[in-house]
């Protein structure tokens, strides 16, 4: 029966129904054709991210390893200055390899490092030349005071000594209102003469030598204490258990 005469014999109430009826199948068939639509992108999405990461993936793999930077990769701003036969230095005088430290007495961090590089120093005392360079910081209330300290002891062969003694007390002199009385009572705990002691403490010559010293760290791009350097160039340590592994490396160049 064709459609058109149906609807004739249907009061006005069931036509609207019908109508409403044909509508939303209308409309839930748009609704279902946009879902199919959408499903269709993100598929066709999926695929091209898929395919680019599989592409990554093989070319990442073929491609060599980066490789490591190396203990010793940091350069120096400018040439160390050379070492003098009148400086700090331990180990062997005519060893090639040379191990210069840069330090303040009262840094903290300098104490830390100072059994790591006490270790070296008795490891390789007879392969490496281990030299000790003031580096004062400002920050450091009696980081000058106790530079000139140890240099005015070097004057009289106890520098290594007062190094010693210095490190192992910084916390008390740190803290102390009289670091001076404190490092005349080392002076003469080491039997340094202490009229020659007290005259090279204030002497134009040893503040000279901390200061050249300071200089030329700072023109070597020393910025922070302890700073280690190997055969000329500035060690980027992760930690001071590296210094072994630098050295060594060195050795076996």
């Amino acid at each position: 029966m064709d459609m058109d005469i149906e609807n004739k014999n249907l009061t006005k109430k069931e036509r609207r129904e019908l109508k409403r009826q044909a509508k939303l199948e209308r409309k839930d068939a748009a609704v279902k054709s946009q879902s199919k639509q959408r499903a269709l992108v993100w598929g066709t999405v999926v695929v091209v991210v898929a395919g680019v990461l599989y592409g990554l993936i093989k070319l990442s793999a073929s491609l060599p390893d980066a490789p490591s930077a190396p203990l010793n990769s940091g350069e120096s701003v400018a040439a160390l200055p050379p070492v003098l036969n009148t400086e700090n230095i331990l180990g062997n005088l005519a060893a090639s390899t040379t191990f210069i430290e840069y330090s303040d007495f009262q840094c903290p961090a300098c104490a830390n490092a100072e059994p790591f590089v006490k270790d070296l120093i008795s490891e390789f005392q007879t392969e490496v030349r281990f030299v000790y360079r003031y580096f004062p910081l400002p920050s450091h209330k009696f980081g000058q005071l106790s530079a000139e300290v140890a240099e005015a002891a070097a004057r009289q062969g106890k520098f290594w000594e007062m190094h010693d003694k210095l490190f192992a007390t910084q916390q008390a002199w740190s803290n102390s209102n009289n670091a001076r009385a404190m490092f005349t009572g080392f002076a003469q705990e080491l039997g340094l003469n202490m009229d020659r002691f007290n005259k090279d403490l204030t002497s134009a010559e040893v503040k000279s030598t901390v200061l050249a010293q300071l200089r030329g760290g700072e023109a070597s791009g020393v910025n922070s204490t302890p700073s280690f350097f190997l055969n000329g160039r500035k060690l980027e340590l992760r930690s001071f258990n590296d210094l072994r592994t630098a050295v060594q490396e060195a050795l076996n160049k």
